[in-house]
């Protein structure tokens, strides 16, 4: 079933809510979502993610790609492309095999990385120069954590009352660290999709002056609506979204 949400779709996404979500979700095996990325008020960037699971459910796809807009482009033209491929299962959730980062049009950069699972090490790729980095057996890169949380929110049981705050090992600026992801609360949010119930997650780290804070639509298999980074308190920016497309 194909269901694209725009401001003006409400009432189908009323229905596709009531007469397609269960109890204990299956990952949708094809979603694409556009984002605003926000300053100060201002839109400075388009944003948009796809996903995509082959026809066995077993190998994934993931890519985000954004791009300067209005009053932002006439400064610089910066272009984000990151795309994250590996392995799936229900019980297991993404494992990545290879990850790509891309920036030009300002600060260019270009990273790779590419995971042993067997060994448990990845190596990272940048300028010419690689380095080796021992991982975990459930290691993911930065990327992943998005679709990450909707598969672990996903498989909440209906029983489940309270929410369970997840640790996540990643591979981030060429470290391996823990996110750890910490259940704030439940939402209702508005959005230009409409309504919706969130439940409200942030990430942070001891030392750090930044944080994430992600609201993930429950009905809509958790997929992220807002993305908050704050820096010292101060909100550096929104990425809000702007329109859905998911594919069960």
């Amino acid at each position: 079933m194909k269901t694209t949400i725009s401001c003006r779709f409400q009432t189908t996404l009323f229905l596709f809510i009531i007469l397609t979500t269960p109890s204990f979700a299956q990952f949708p095996q094809i979603f694409s979502n556009d984002y605003n990325l926000i300053k100060s008020g201002v839109t400075v960037a388009k944003a948009k993610i796809t996903f995509h699971l082959n026809k066995e459910r077993t190998r994934y796809s993931y890519s985000m790609s954004s791009k300067t807009t209005g009053i932002a482009s006439w400064f610089r033209s910066d272009k984000i492309n990151e795309n994250s491929t590996g392995n799936y299962s229900q019980e297991l959730g993404f494992l990545p095999t290879n990850y790509h980062y891309k920036r030009s049009g300002g600060k260019d950069e270009n990273k790779i990385i590419k995971f042993n699972r067997d060994k448990k090490f990845a190596t990272e790729t940048e300028k010419n120069h690689s380095k080796k980095i021992n991982t975990e057996a459930d290691t993911i890169d930065r990327l992943v954590v998005q679709i990450a949380l909707m598969h672990n929110f996903s498989n909440i049981k209906p029983e489940d009352n309270e929410l369970e705050d997840i640790q996540y090992s990643v591979i981030d600026k060429g470290k391996l660290k823990k996110y750890n992801i910490k259940v704030i609360k439940k939402e209702n949010l508005k959005t230009a999709i409409g309504k919706l119930d969130t439940i409200v997650v942030n990430r942070s780290r001891k030392g750090s002056s930044r944080s994430t804070t992600m609201w993930l639509a429950s009905d809509l298999h958790y997929i992220p609506v807002k993305i908050q980074q704050k820096k010292n308190g101060d909100t550096s920016f929104e990425m809000r979204i702007k329109k859905t497309t998911l594919i069960k």
